[in-house]
């Protein structure tokens, strides 16, 4: 019998597309460095739950847990890397970067939404992994310092009545924009946060092995910067 769940994992991948390898400044180490470090095996749950999503195509190449217009140093479509690595040498046109939202970023999204009309899933859950010790340009202290064991952040909720959850573990983008009700959660392998009102209790994801700061995995939701 699987879960309901709906589990997203669009930081696993680290294909750089063919159209795109000539401009990548990146060695496929950092490209690893860059993504979500075991995510793959971590999140093989396929046969356990109702839908599962996920991705081959490197985070630094095209980033799937962020709007697709966001041209920002951390956007969909990255300047650098979460530990300020240079992604692209020469700059990647603005017509390649609009084919990698649309051959990529366009088709995952779709697919989360099909799936989540199905019914069949009662729960969203963003699957993500994290460095033992977070990049300098992290978006708070809590985020580029020491990071915990694991994270369950929950996006605010969306539902009339219903109240906002406050941790220091943001839920990313994917999770906040499709969120209805608080109990939507994004996880990260890497204590729970503390319990606030409004909240309501969700399962600890599953714990990866102790990495090295050197090995420099991404994150979550609170991502390498910001998940």
């Amino acid at each position: 019998m699987s879960l309901s769940l709906l589990l997203s994992v669009p930081h696993a991948g680290t294909e750089v597309p063919a159209e795109v390898a000539a401009y990548c400044a990146l060695t496929p180490e950092q490209i690893v460095a860059d993504g979500d470090e075991g995510a793959a095996e971590i999140y093989a749950l396929a046969a356990d739950v109702a839908a599962h999503v996920t991705a081959h195509v490197a985070r630094a190449v095209v980033d799937l847990n962020r709007a697709p217009d966001d041209r920002s140093r951390d956007g969909a479509i990255k300047t650098h890397t979460c530990w300020e690595e240079l992604v692209w040498d020469p700059e990647l046109p603005a017509e390649l970067a609009a084919a990698l939202i649309d051959t990529y970023w366009r088709p995952y999204h779709r697919r989360l939404s099909r799936l989540s009309a199905t019914g069949r899933s009662l729960f969203g859950v963003d699957g993500h992994t994290m460095a033992a010790h977070g990049p300098r340009r992290a978006p708070t202290p809590e985020h580029n310092g020491p990071r915990p064991a694991s994270a369950t952040p929950t996006a605010p909720a969306r539902k009339r009545g219903s109240k906002p959850c406050r941790t220091r573990w943001p839920a990313g983008w994917t999770t906040r924009s499709r969120s209805t009700a608080p109990s939507v959660a994004a996880t990260s392998p890497a204590p729970t946060p503390p319990r606030c009102p409004g909240c309501r209790s969700s399962s600890p994801a599953p714990r990866s092995p102790p990495r090295r700061p050197s090995a420099k995995p991404s994150s979550a939701h609170s991502p390498n910067s910001a998940a």
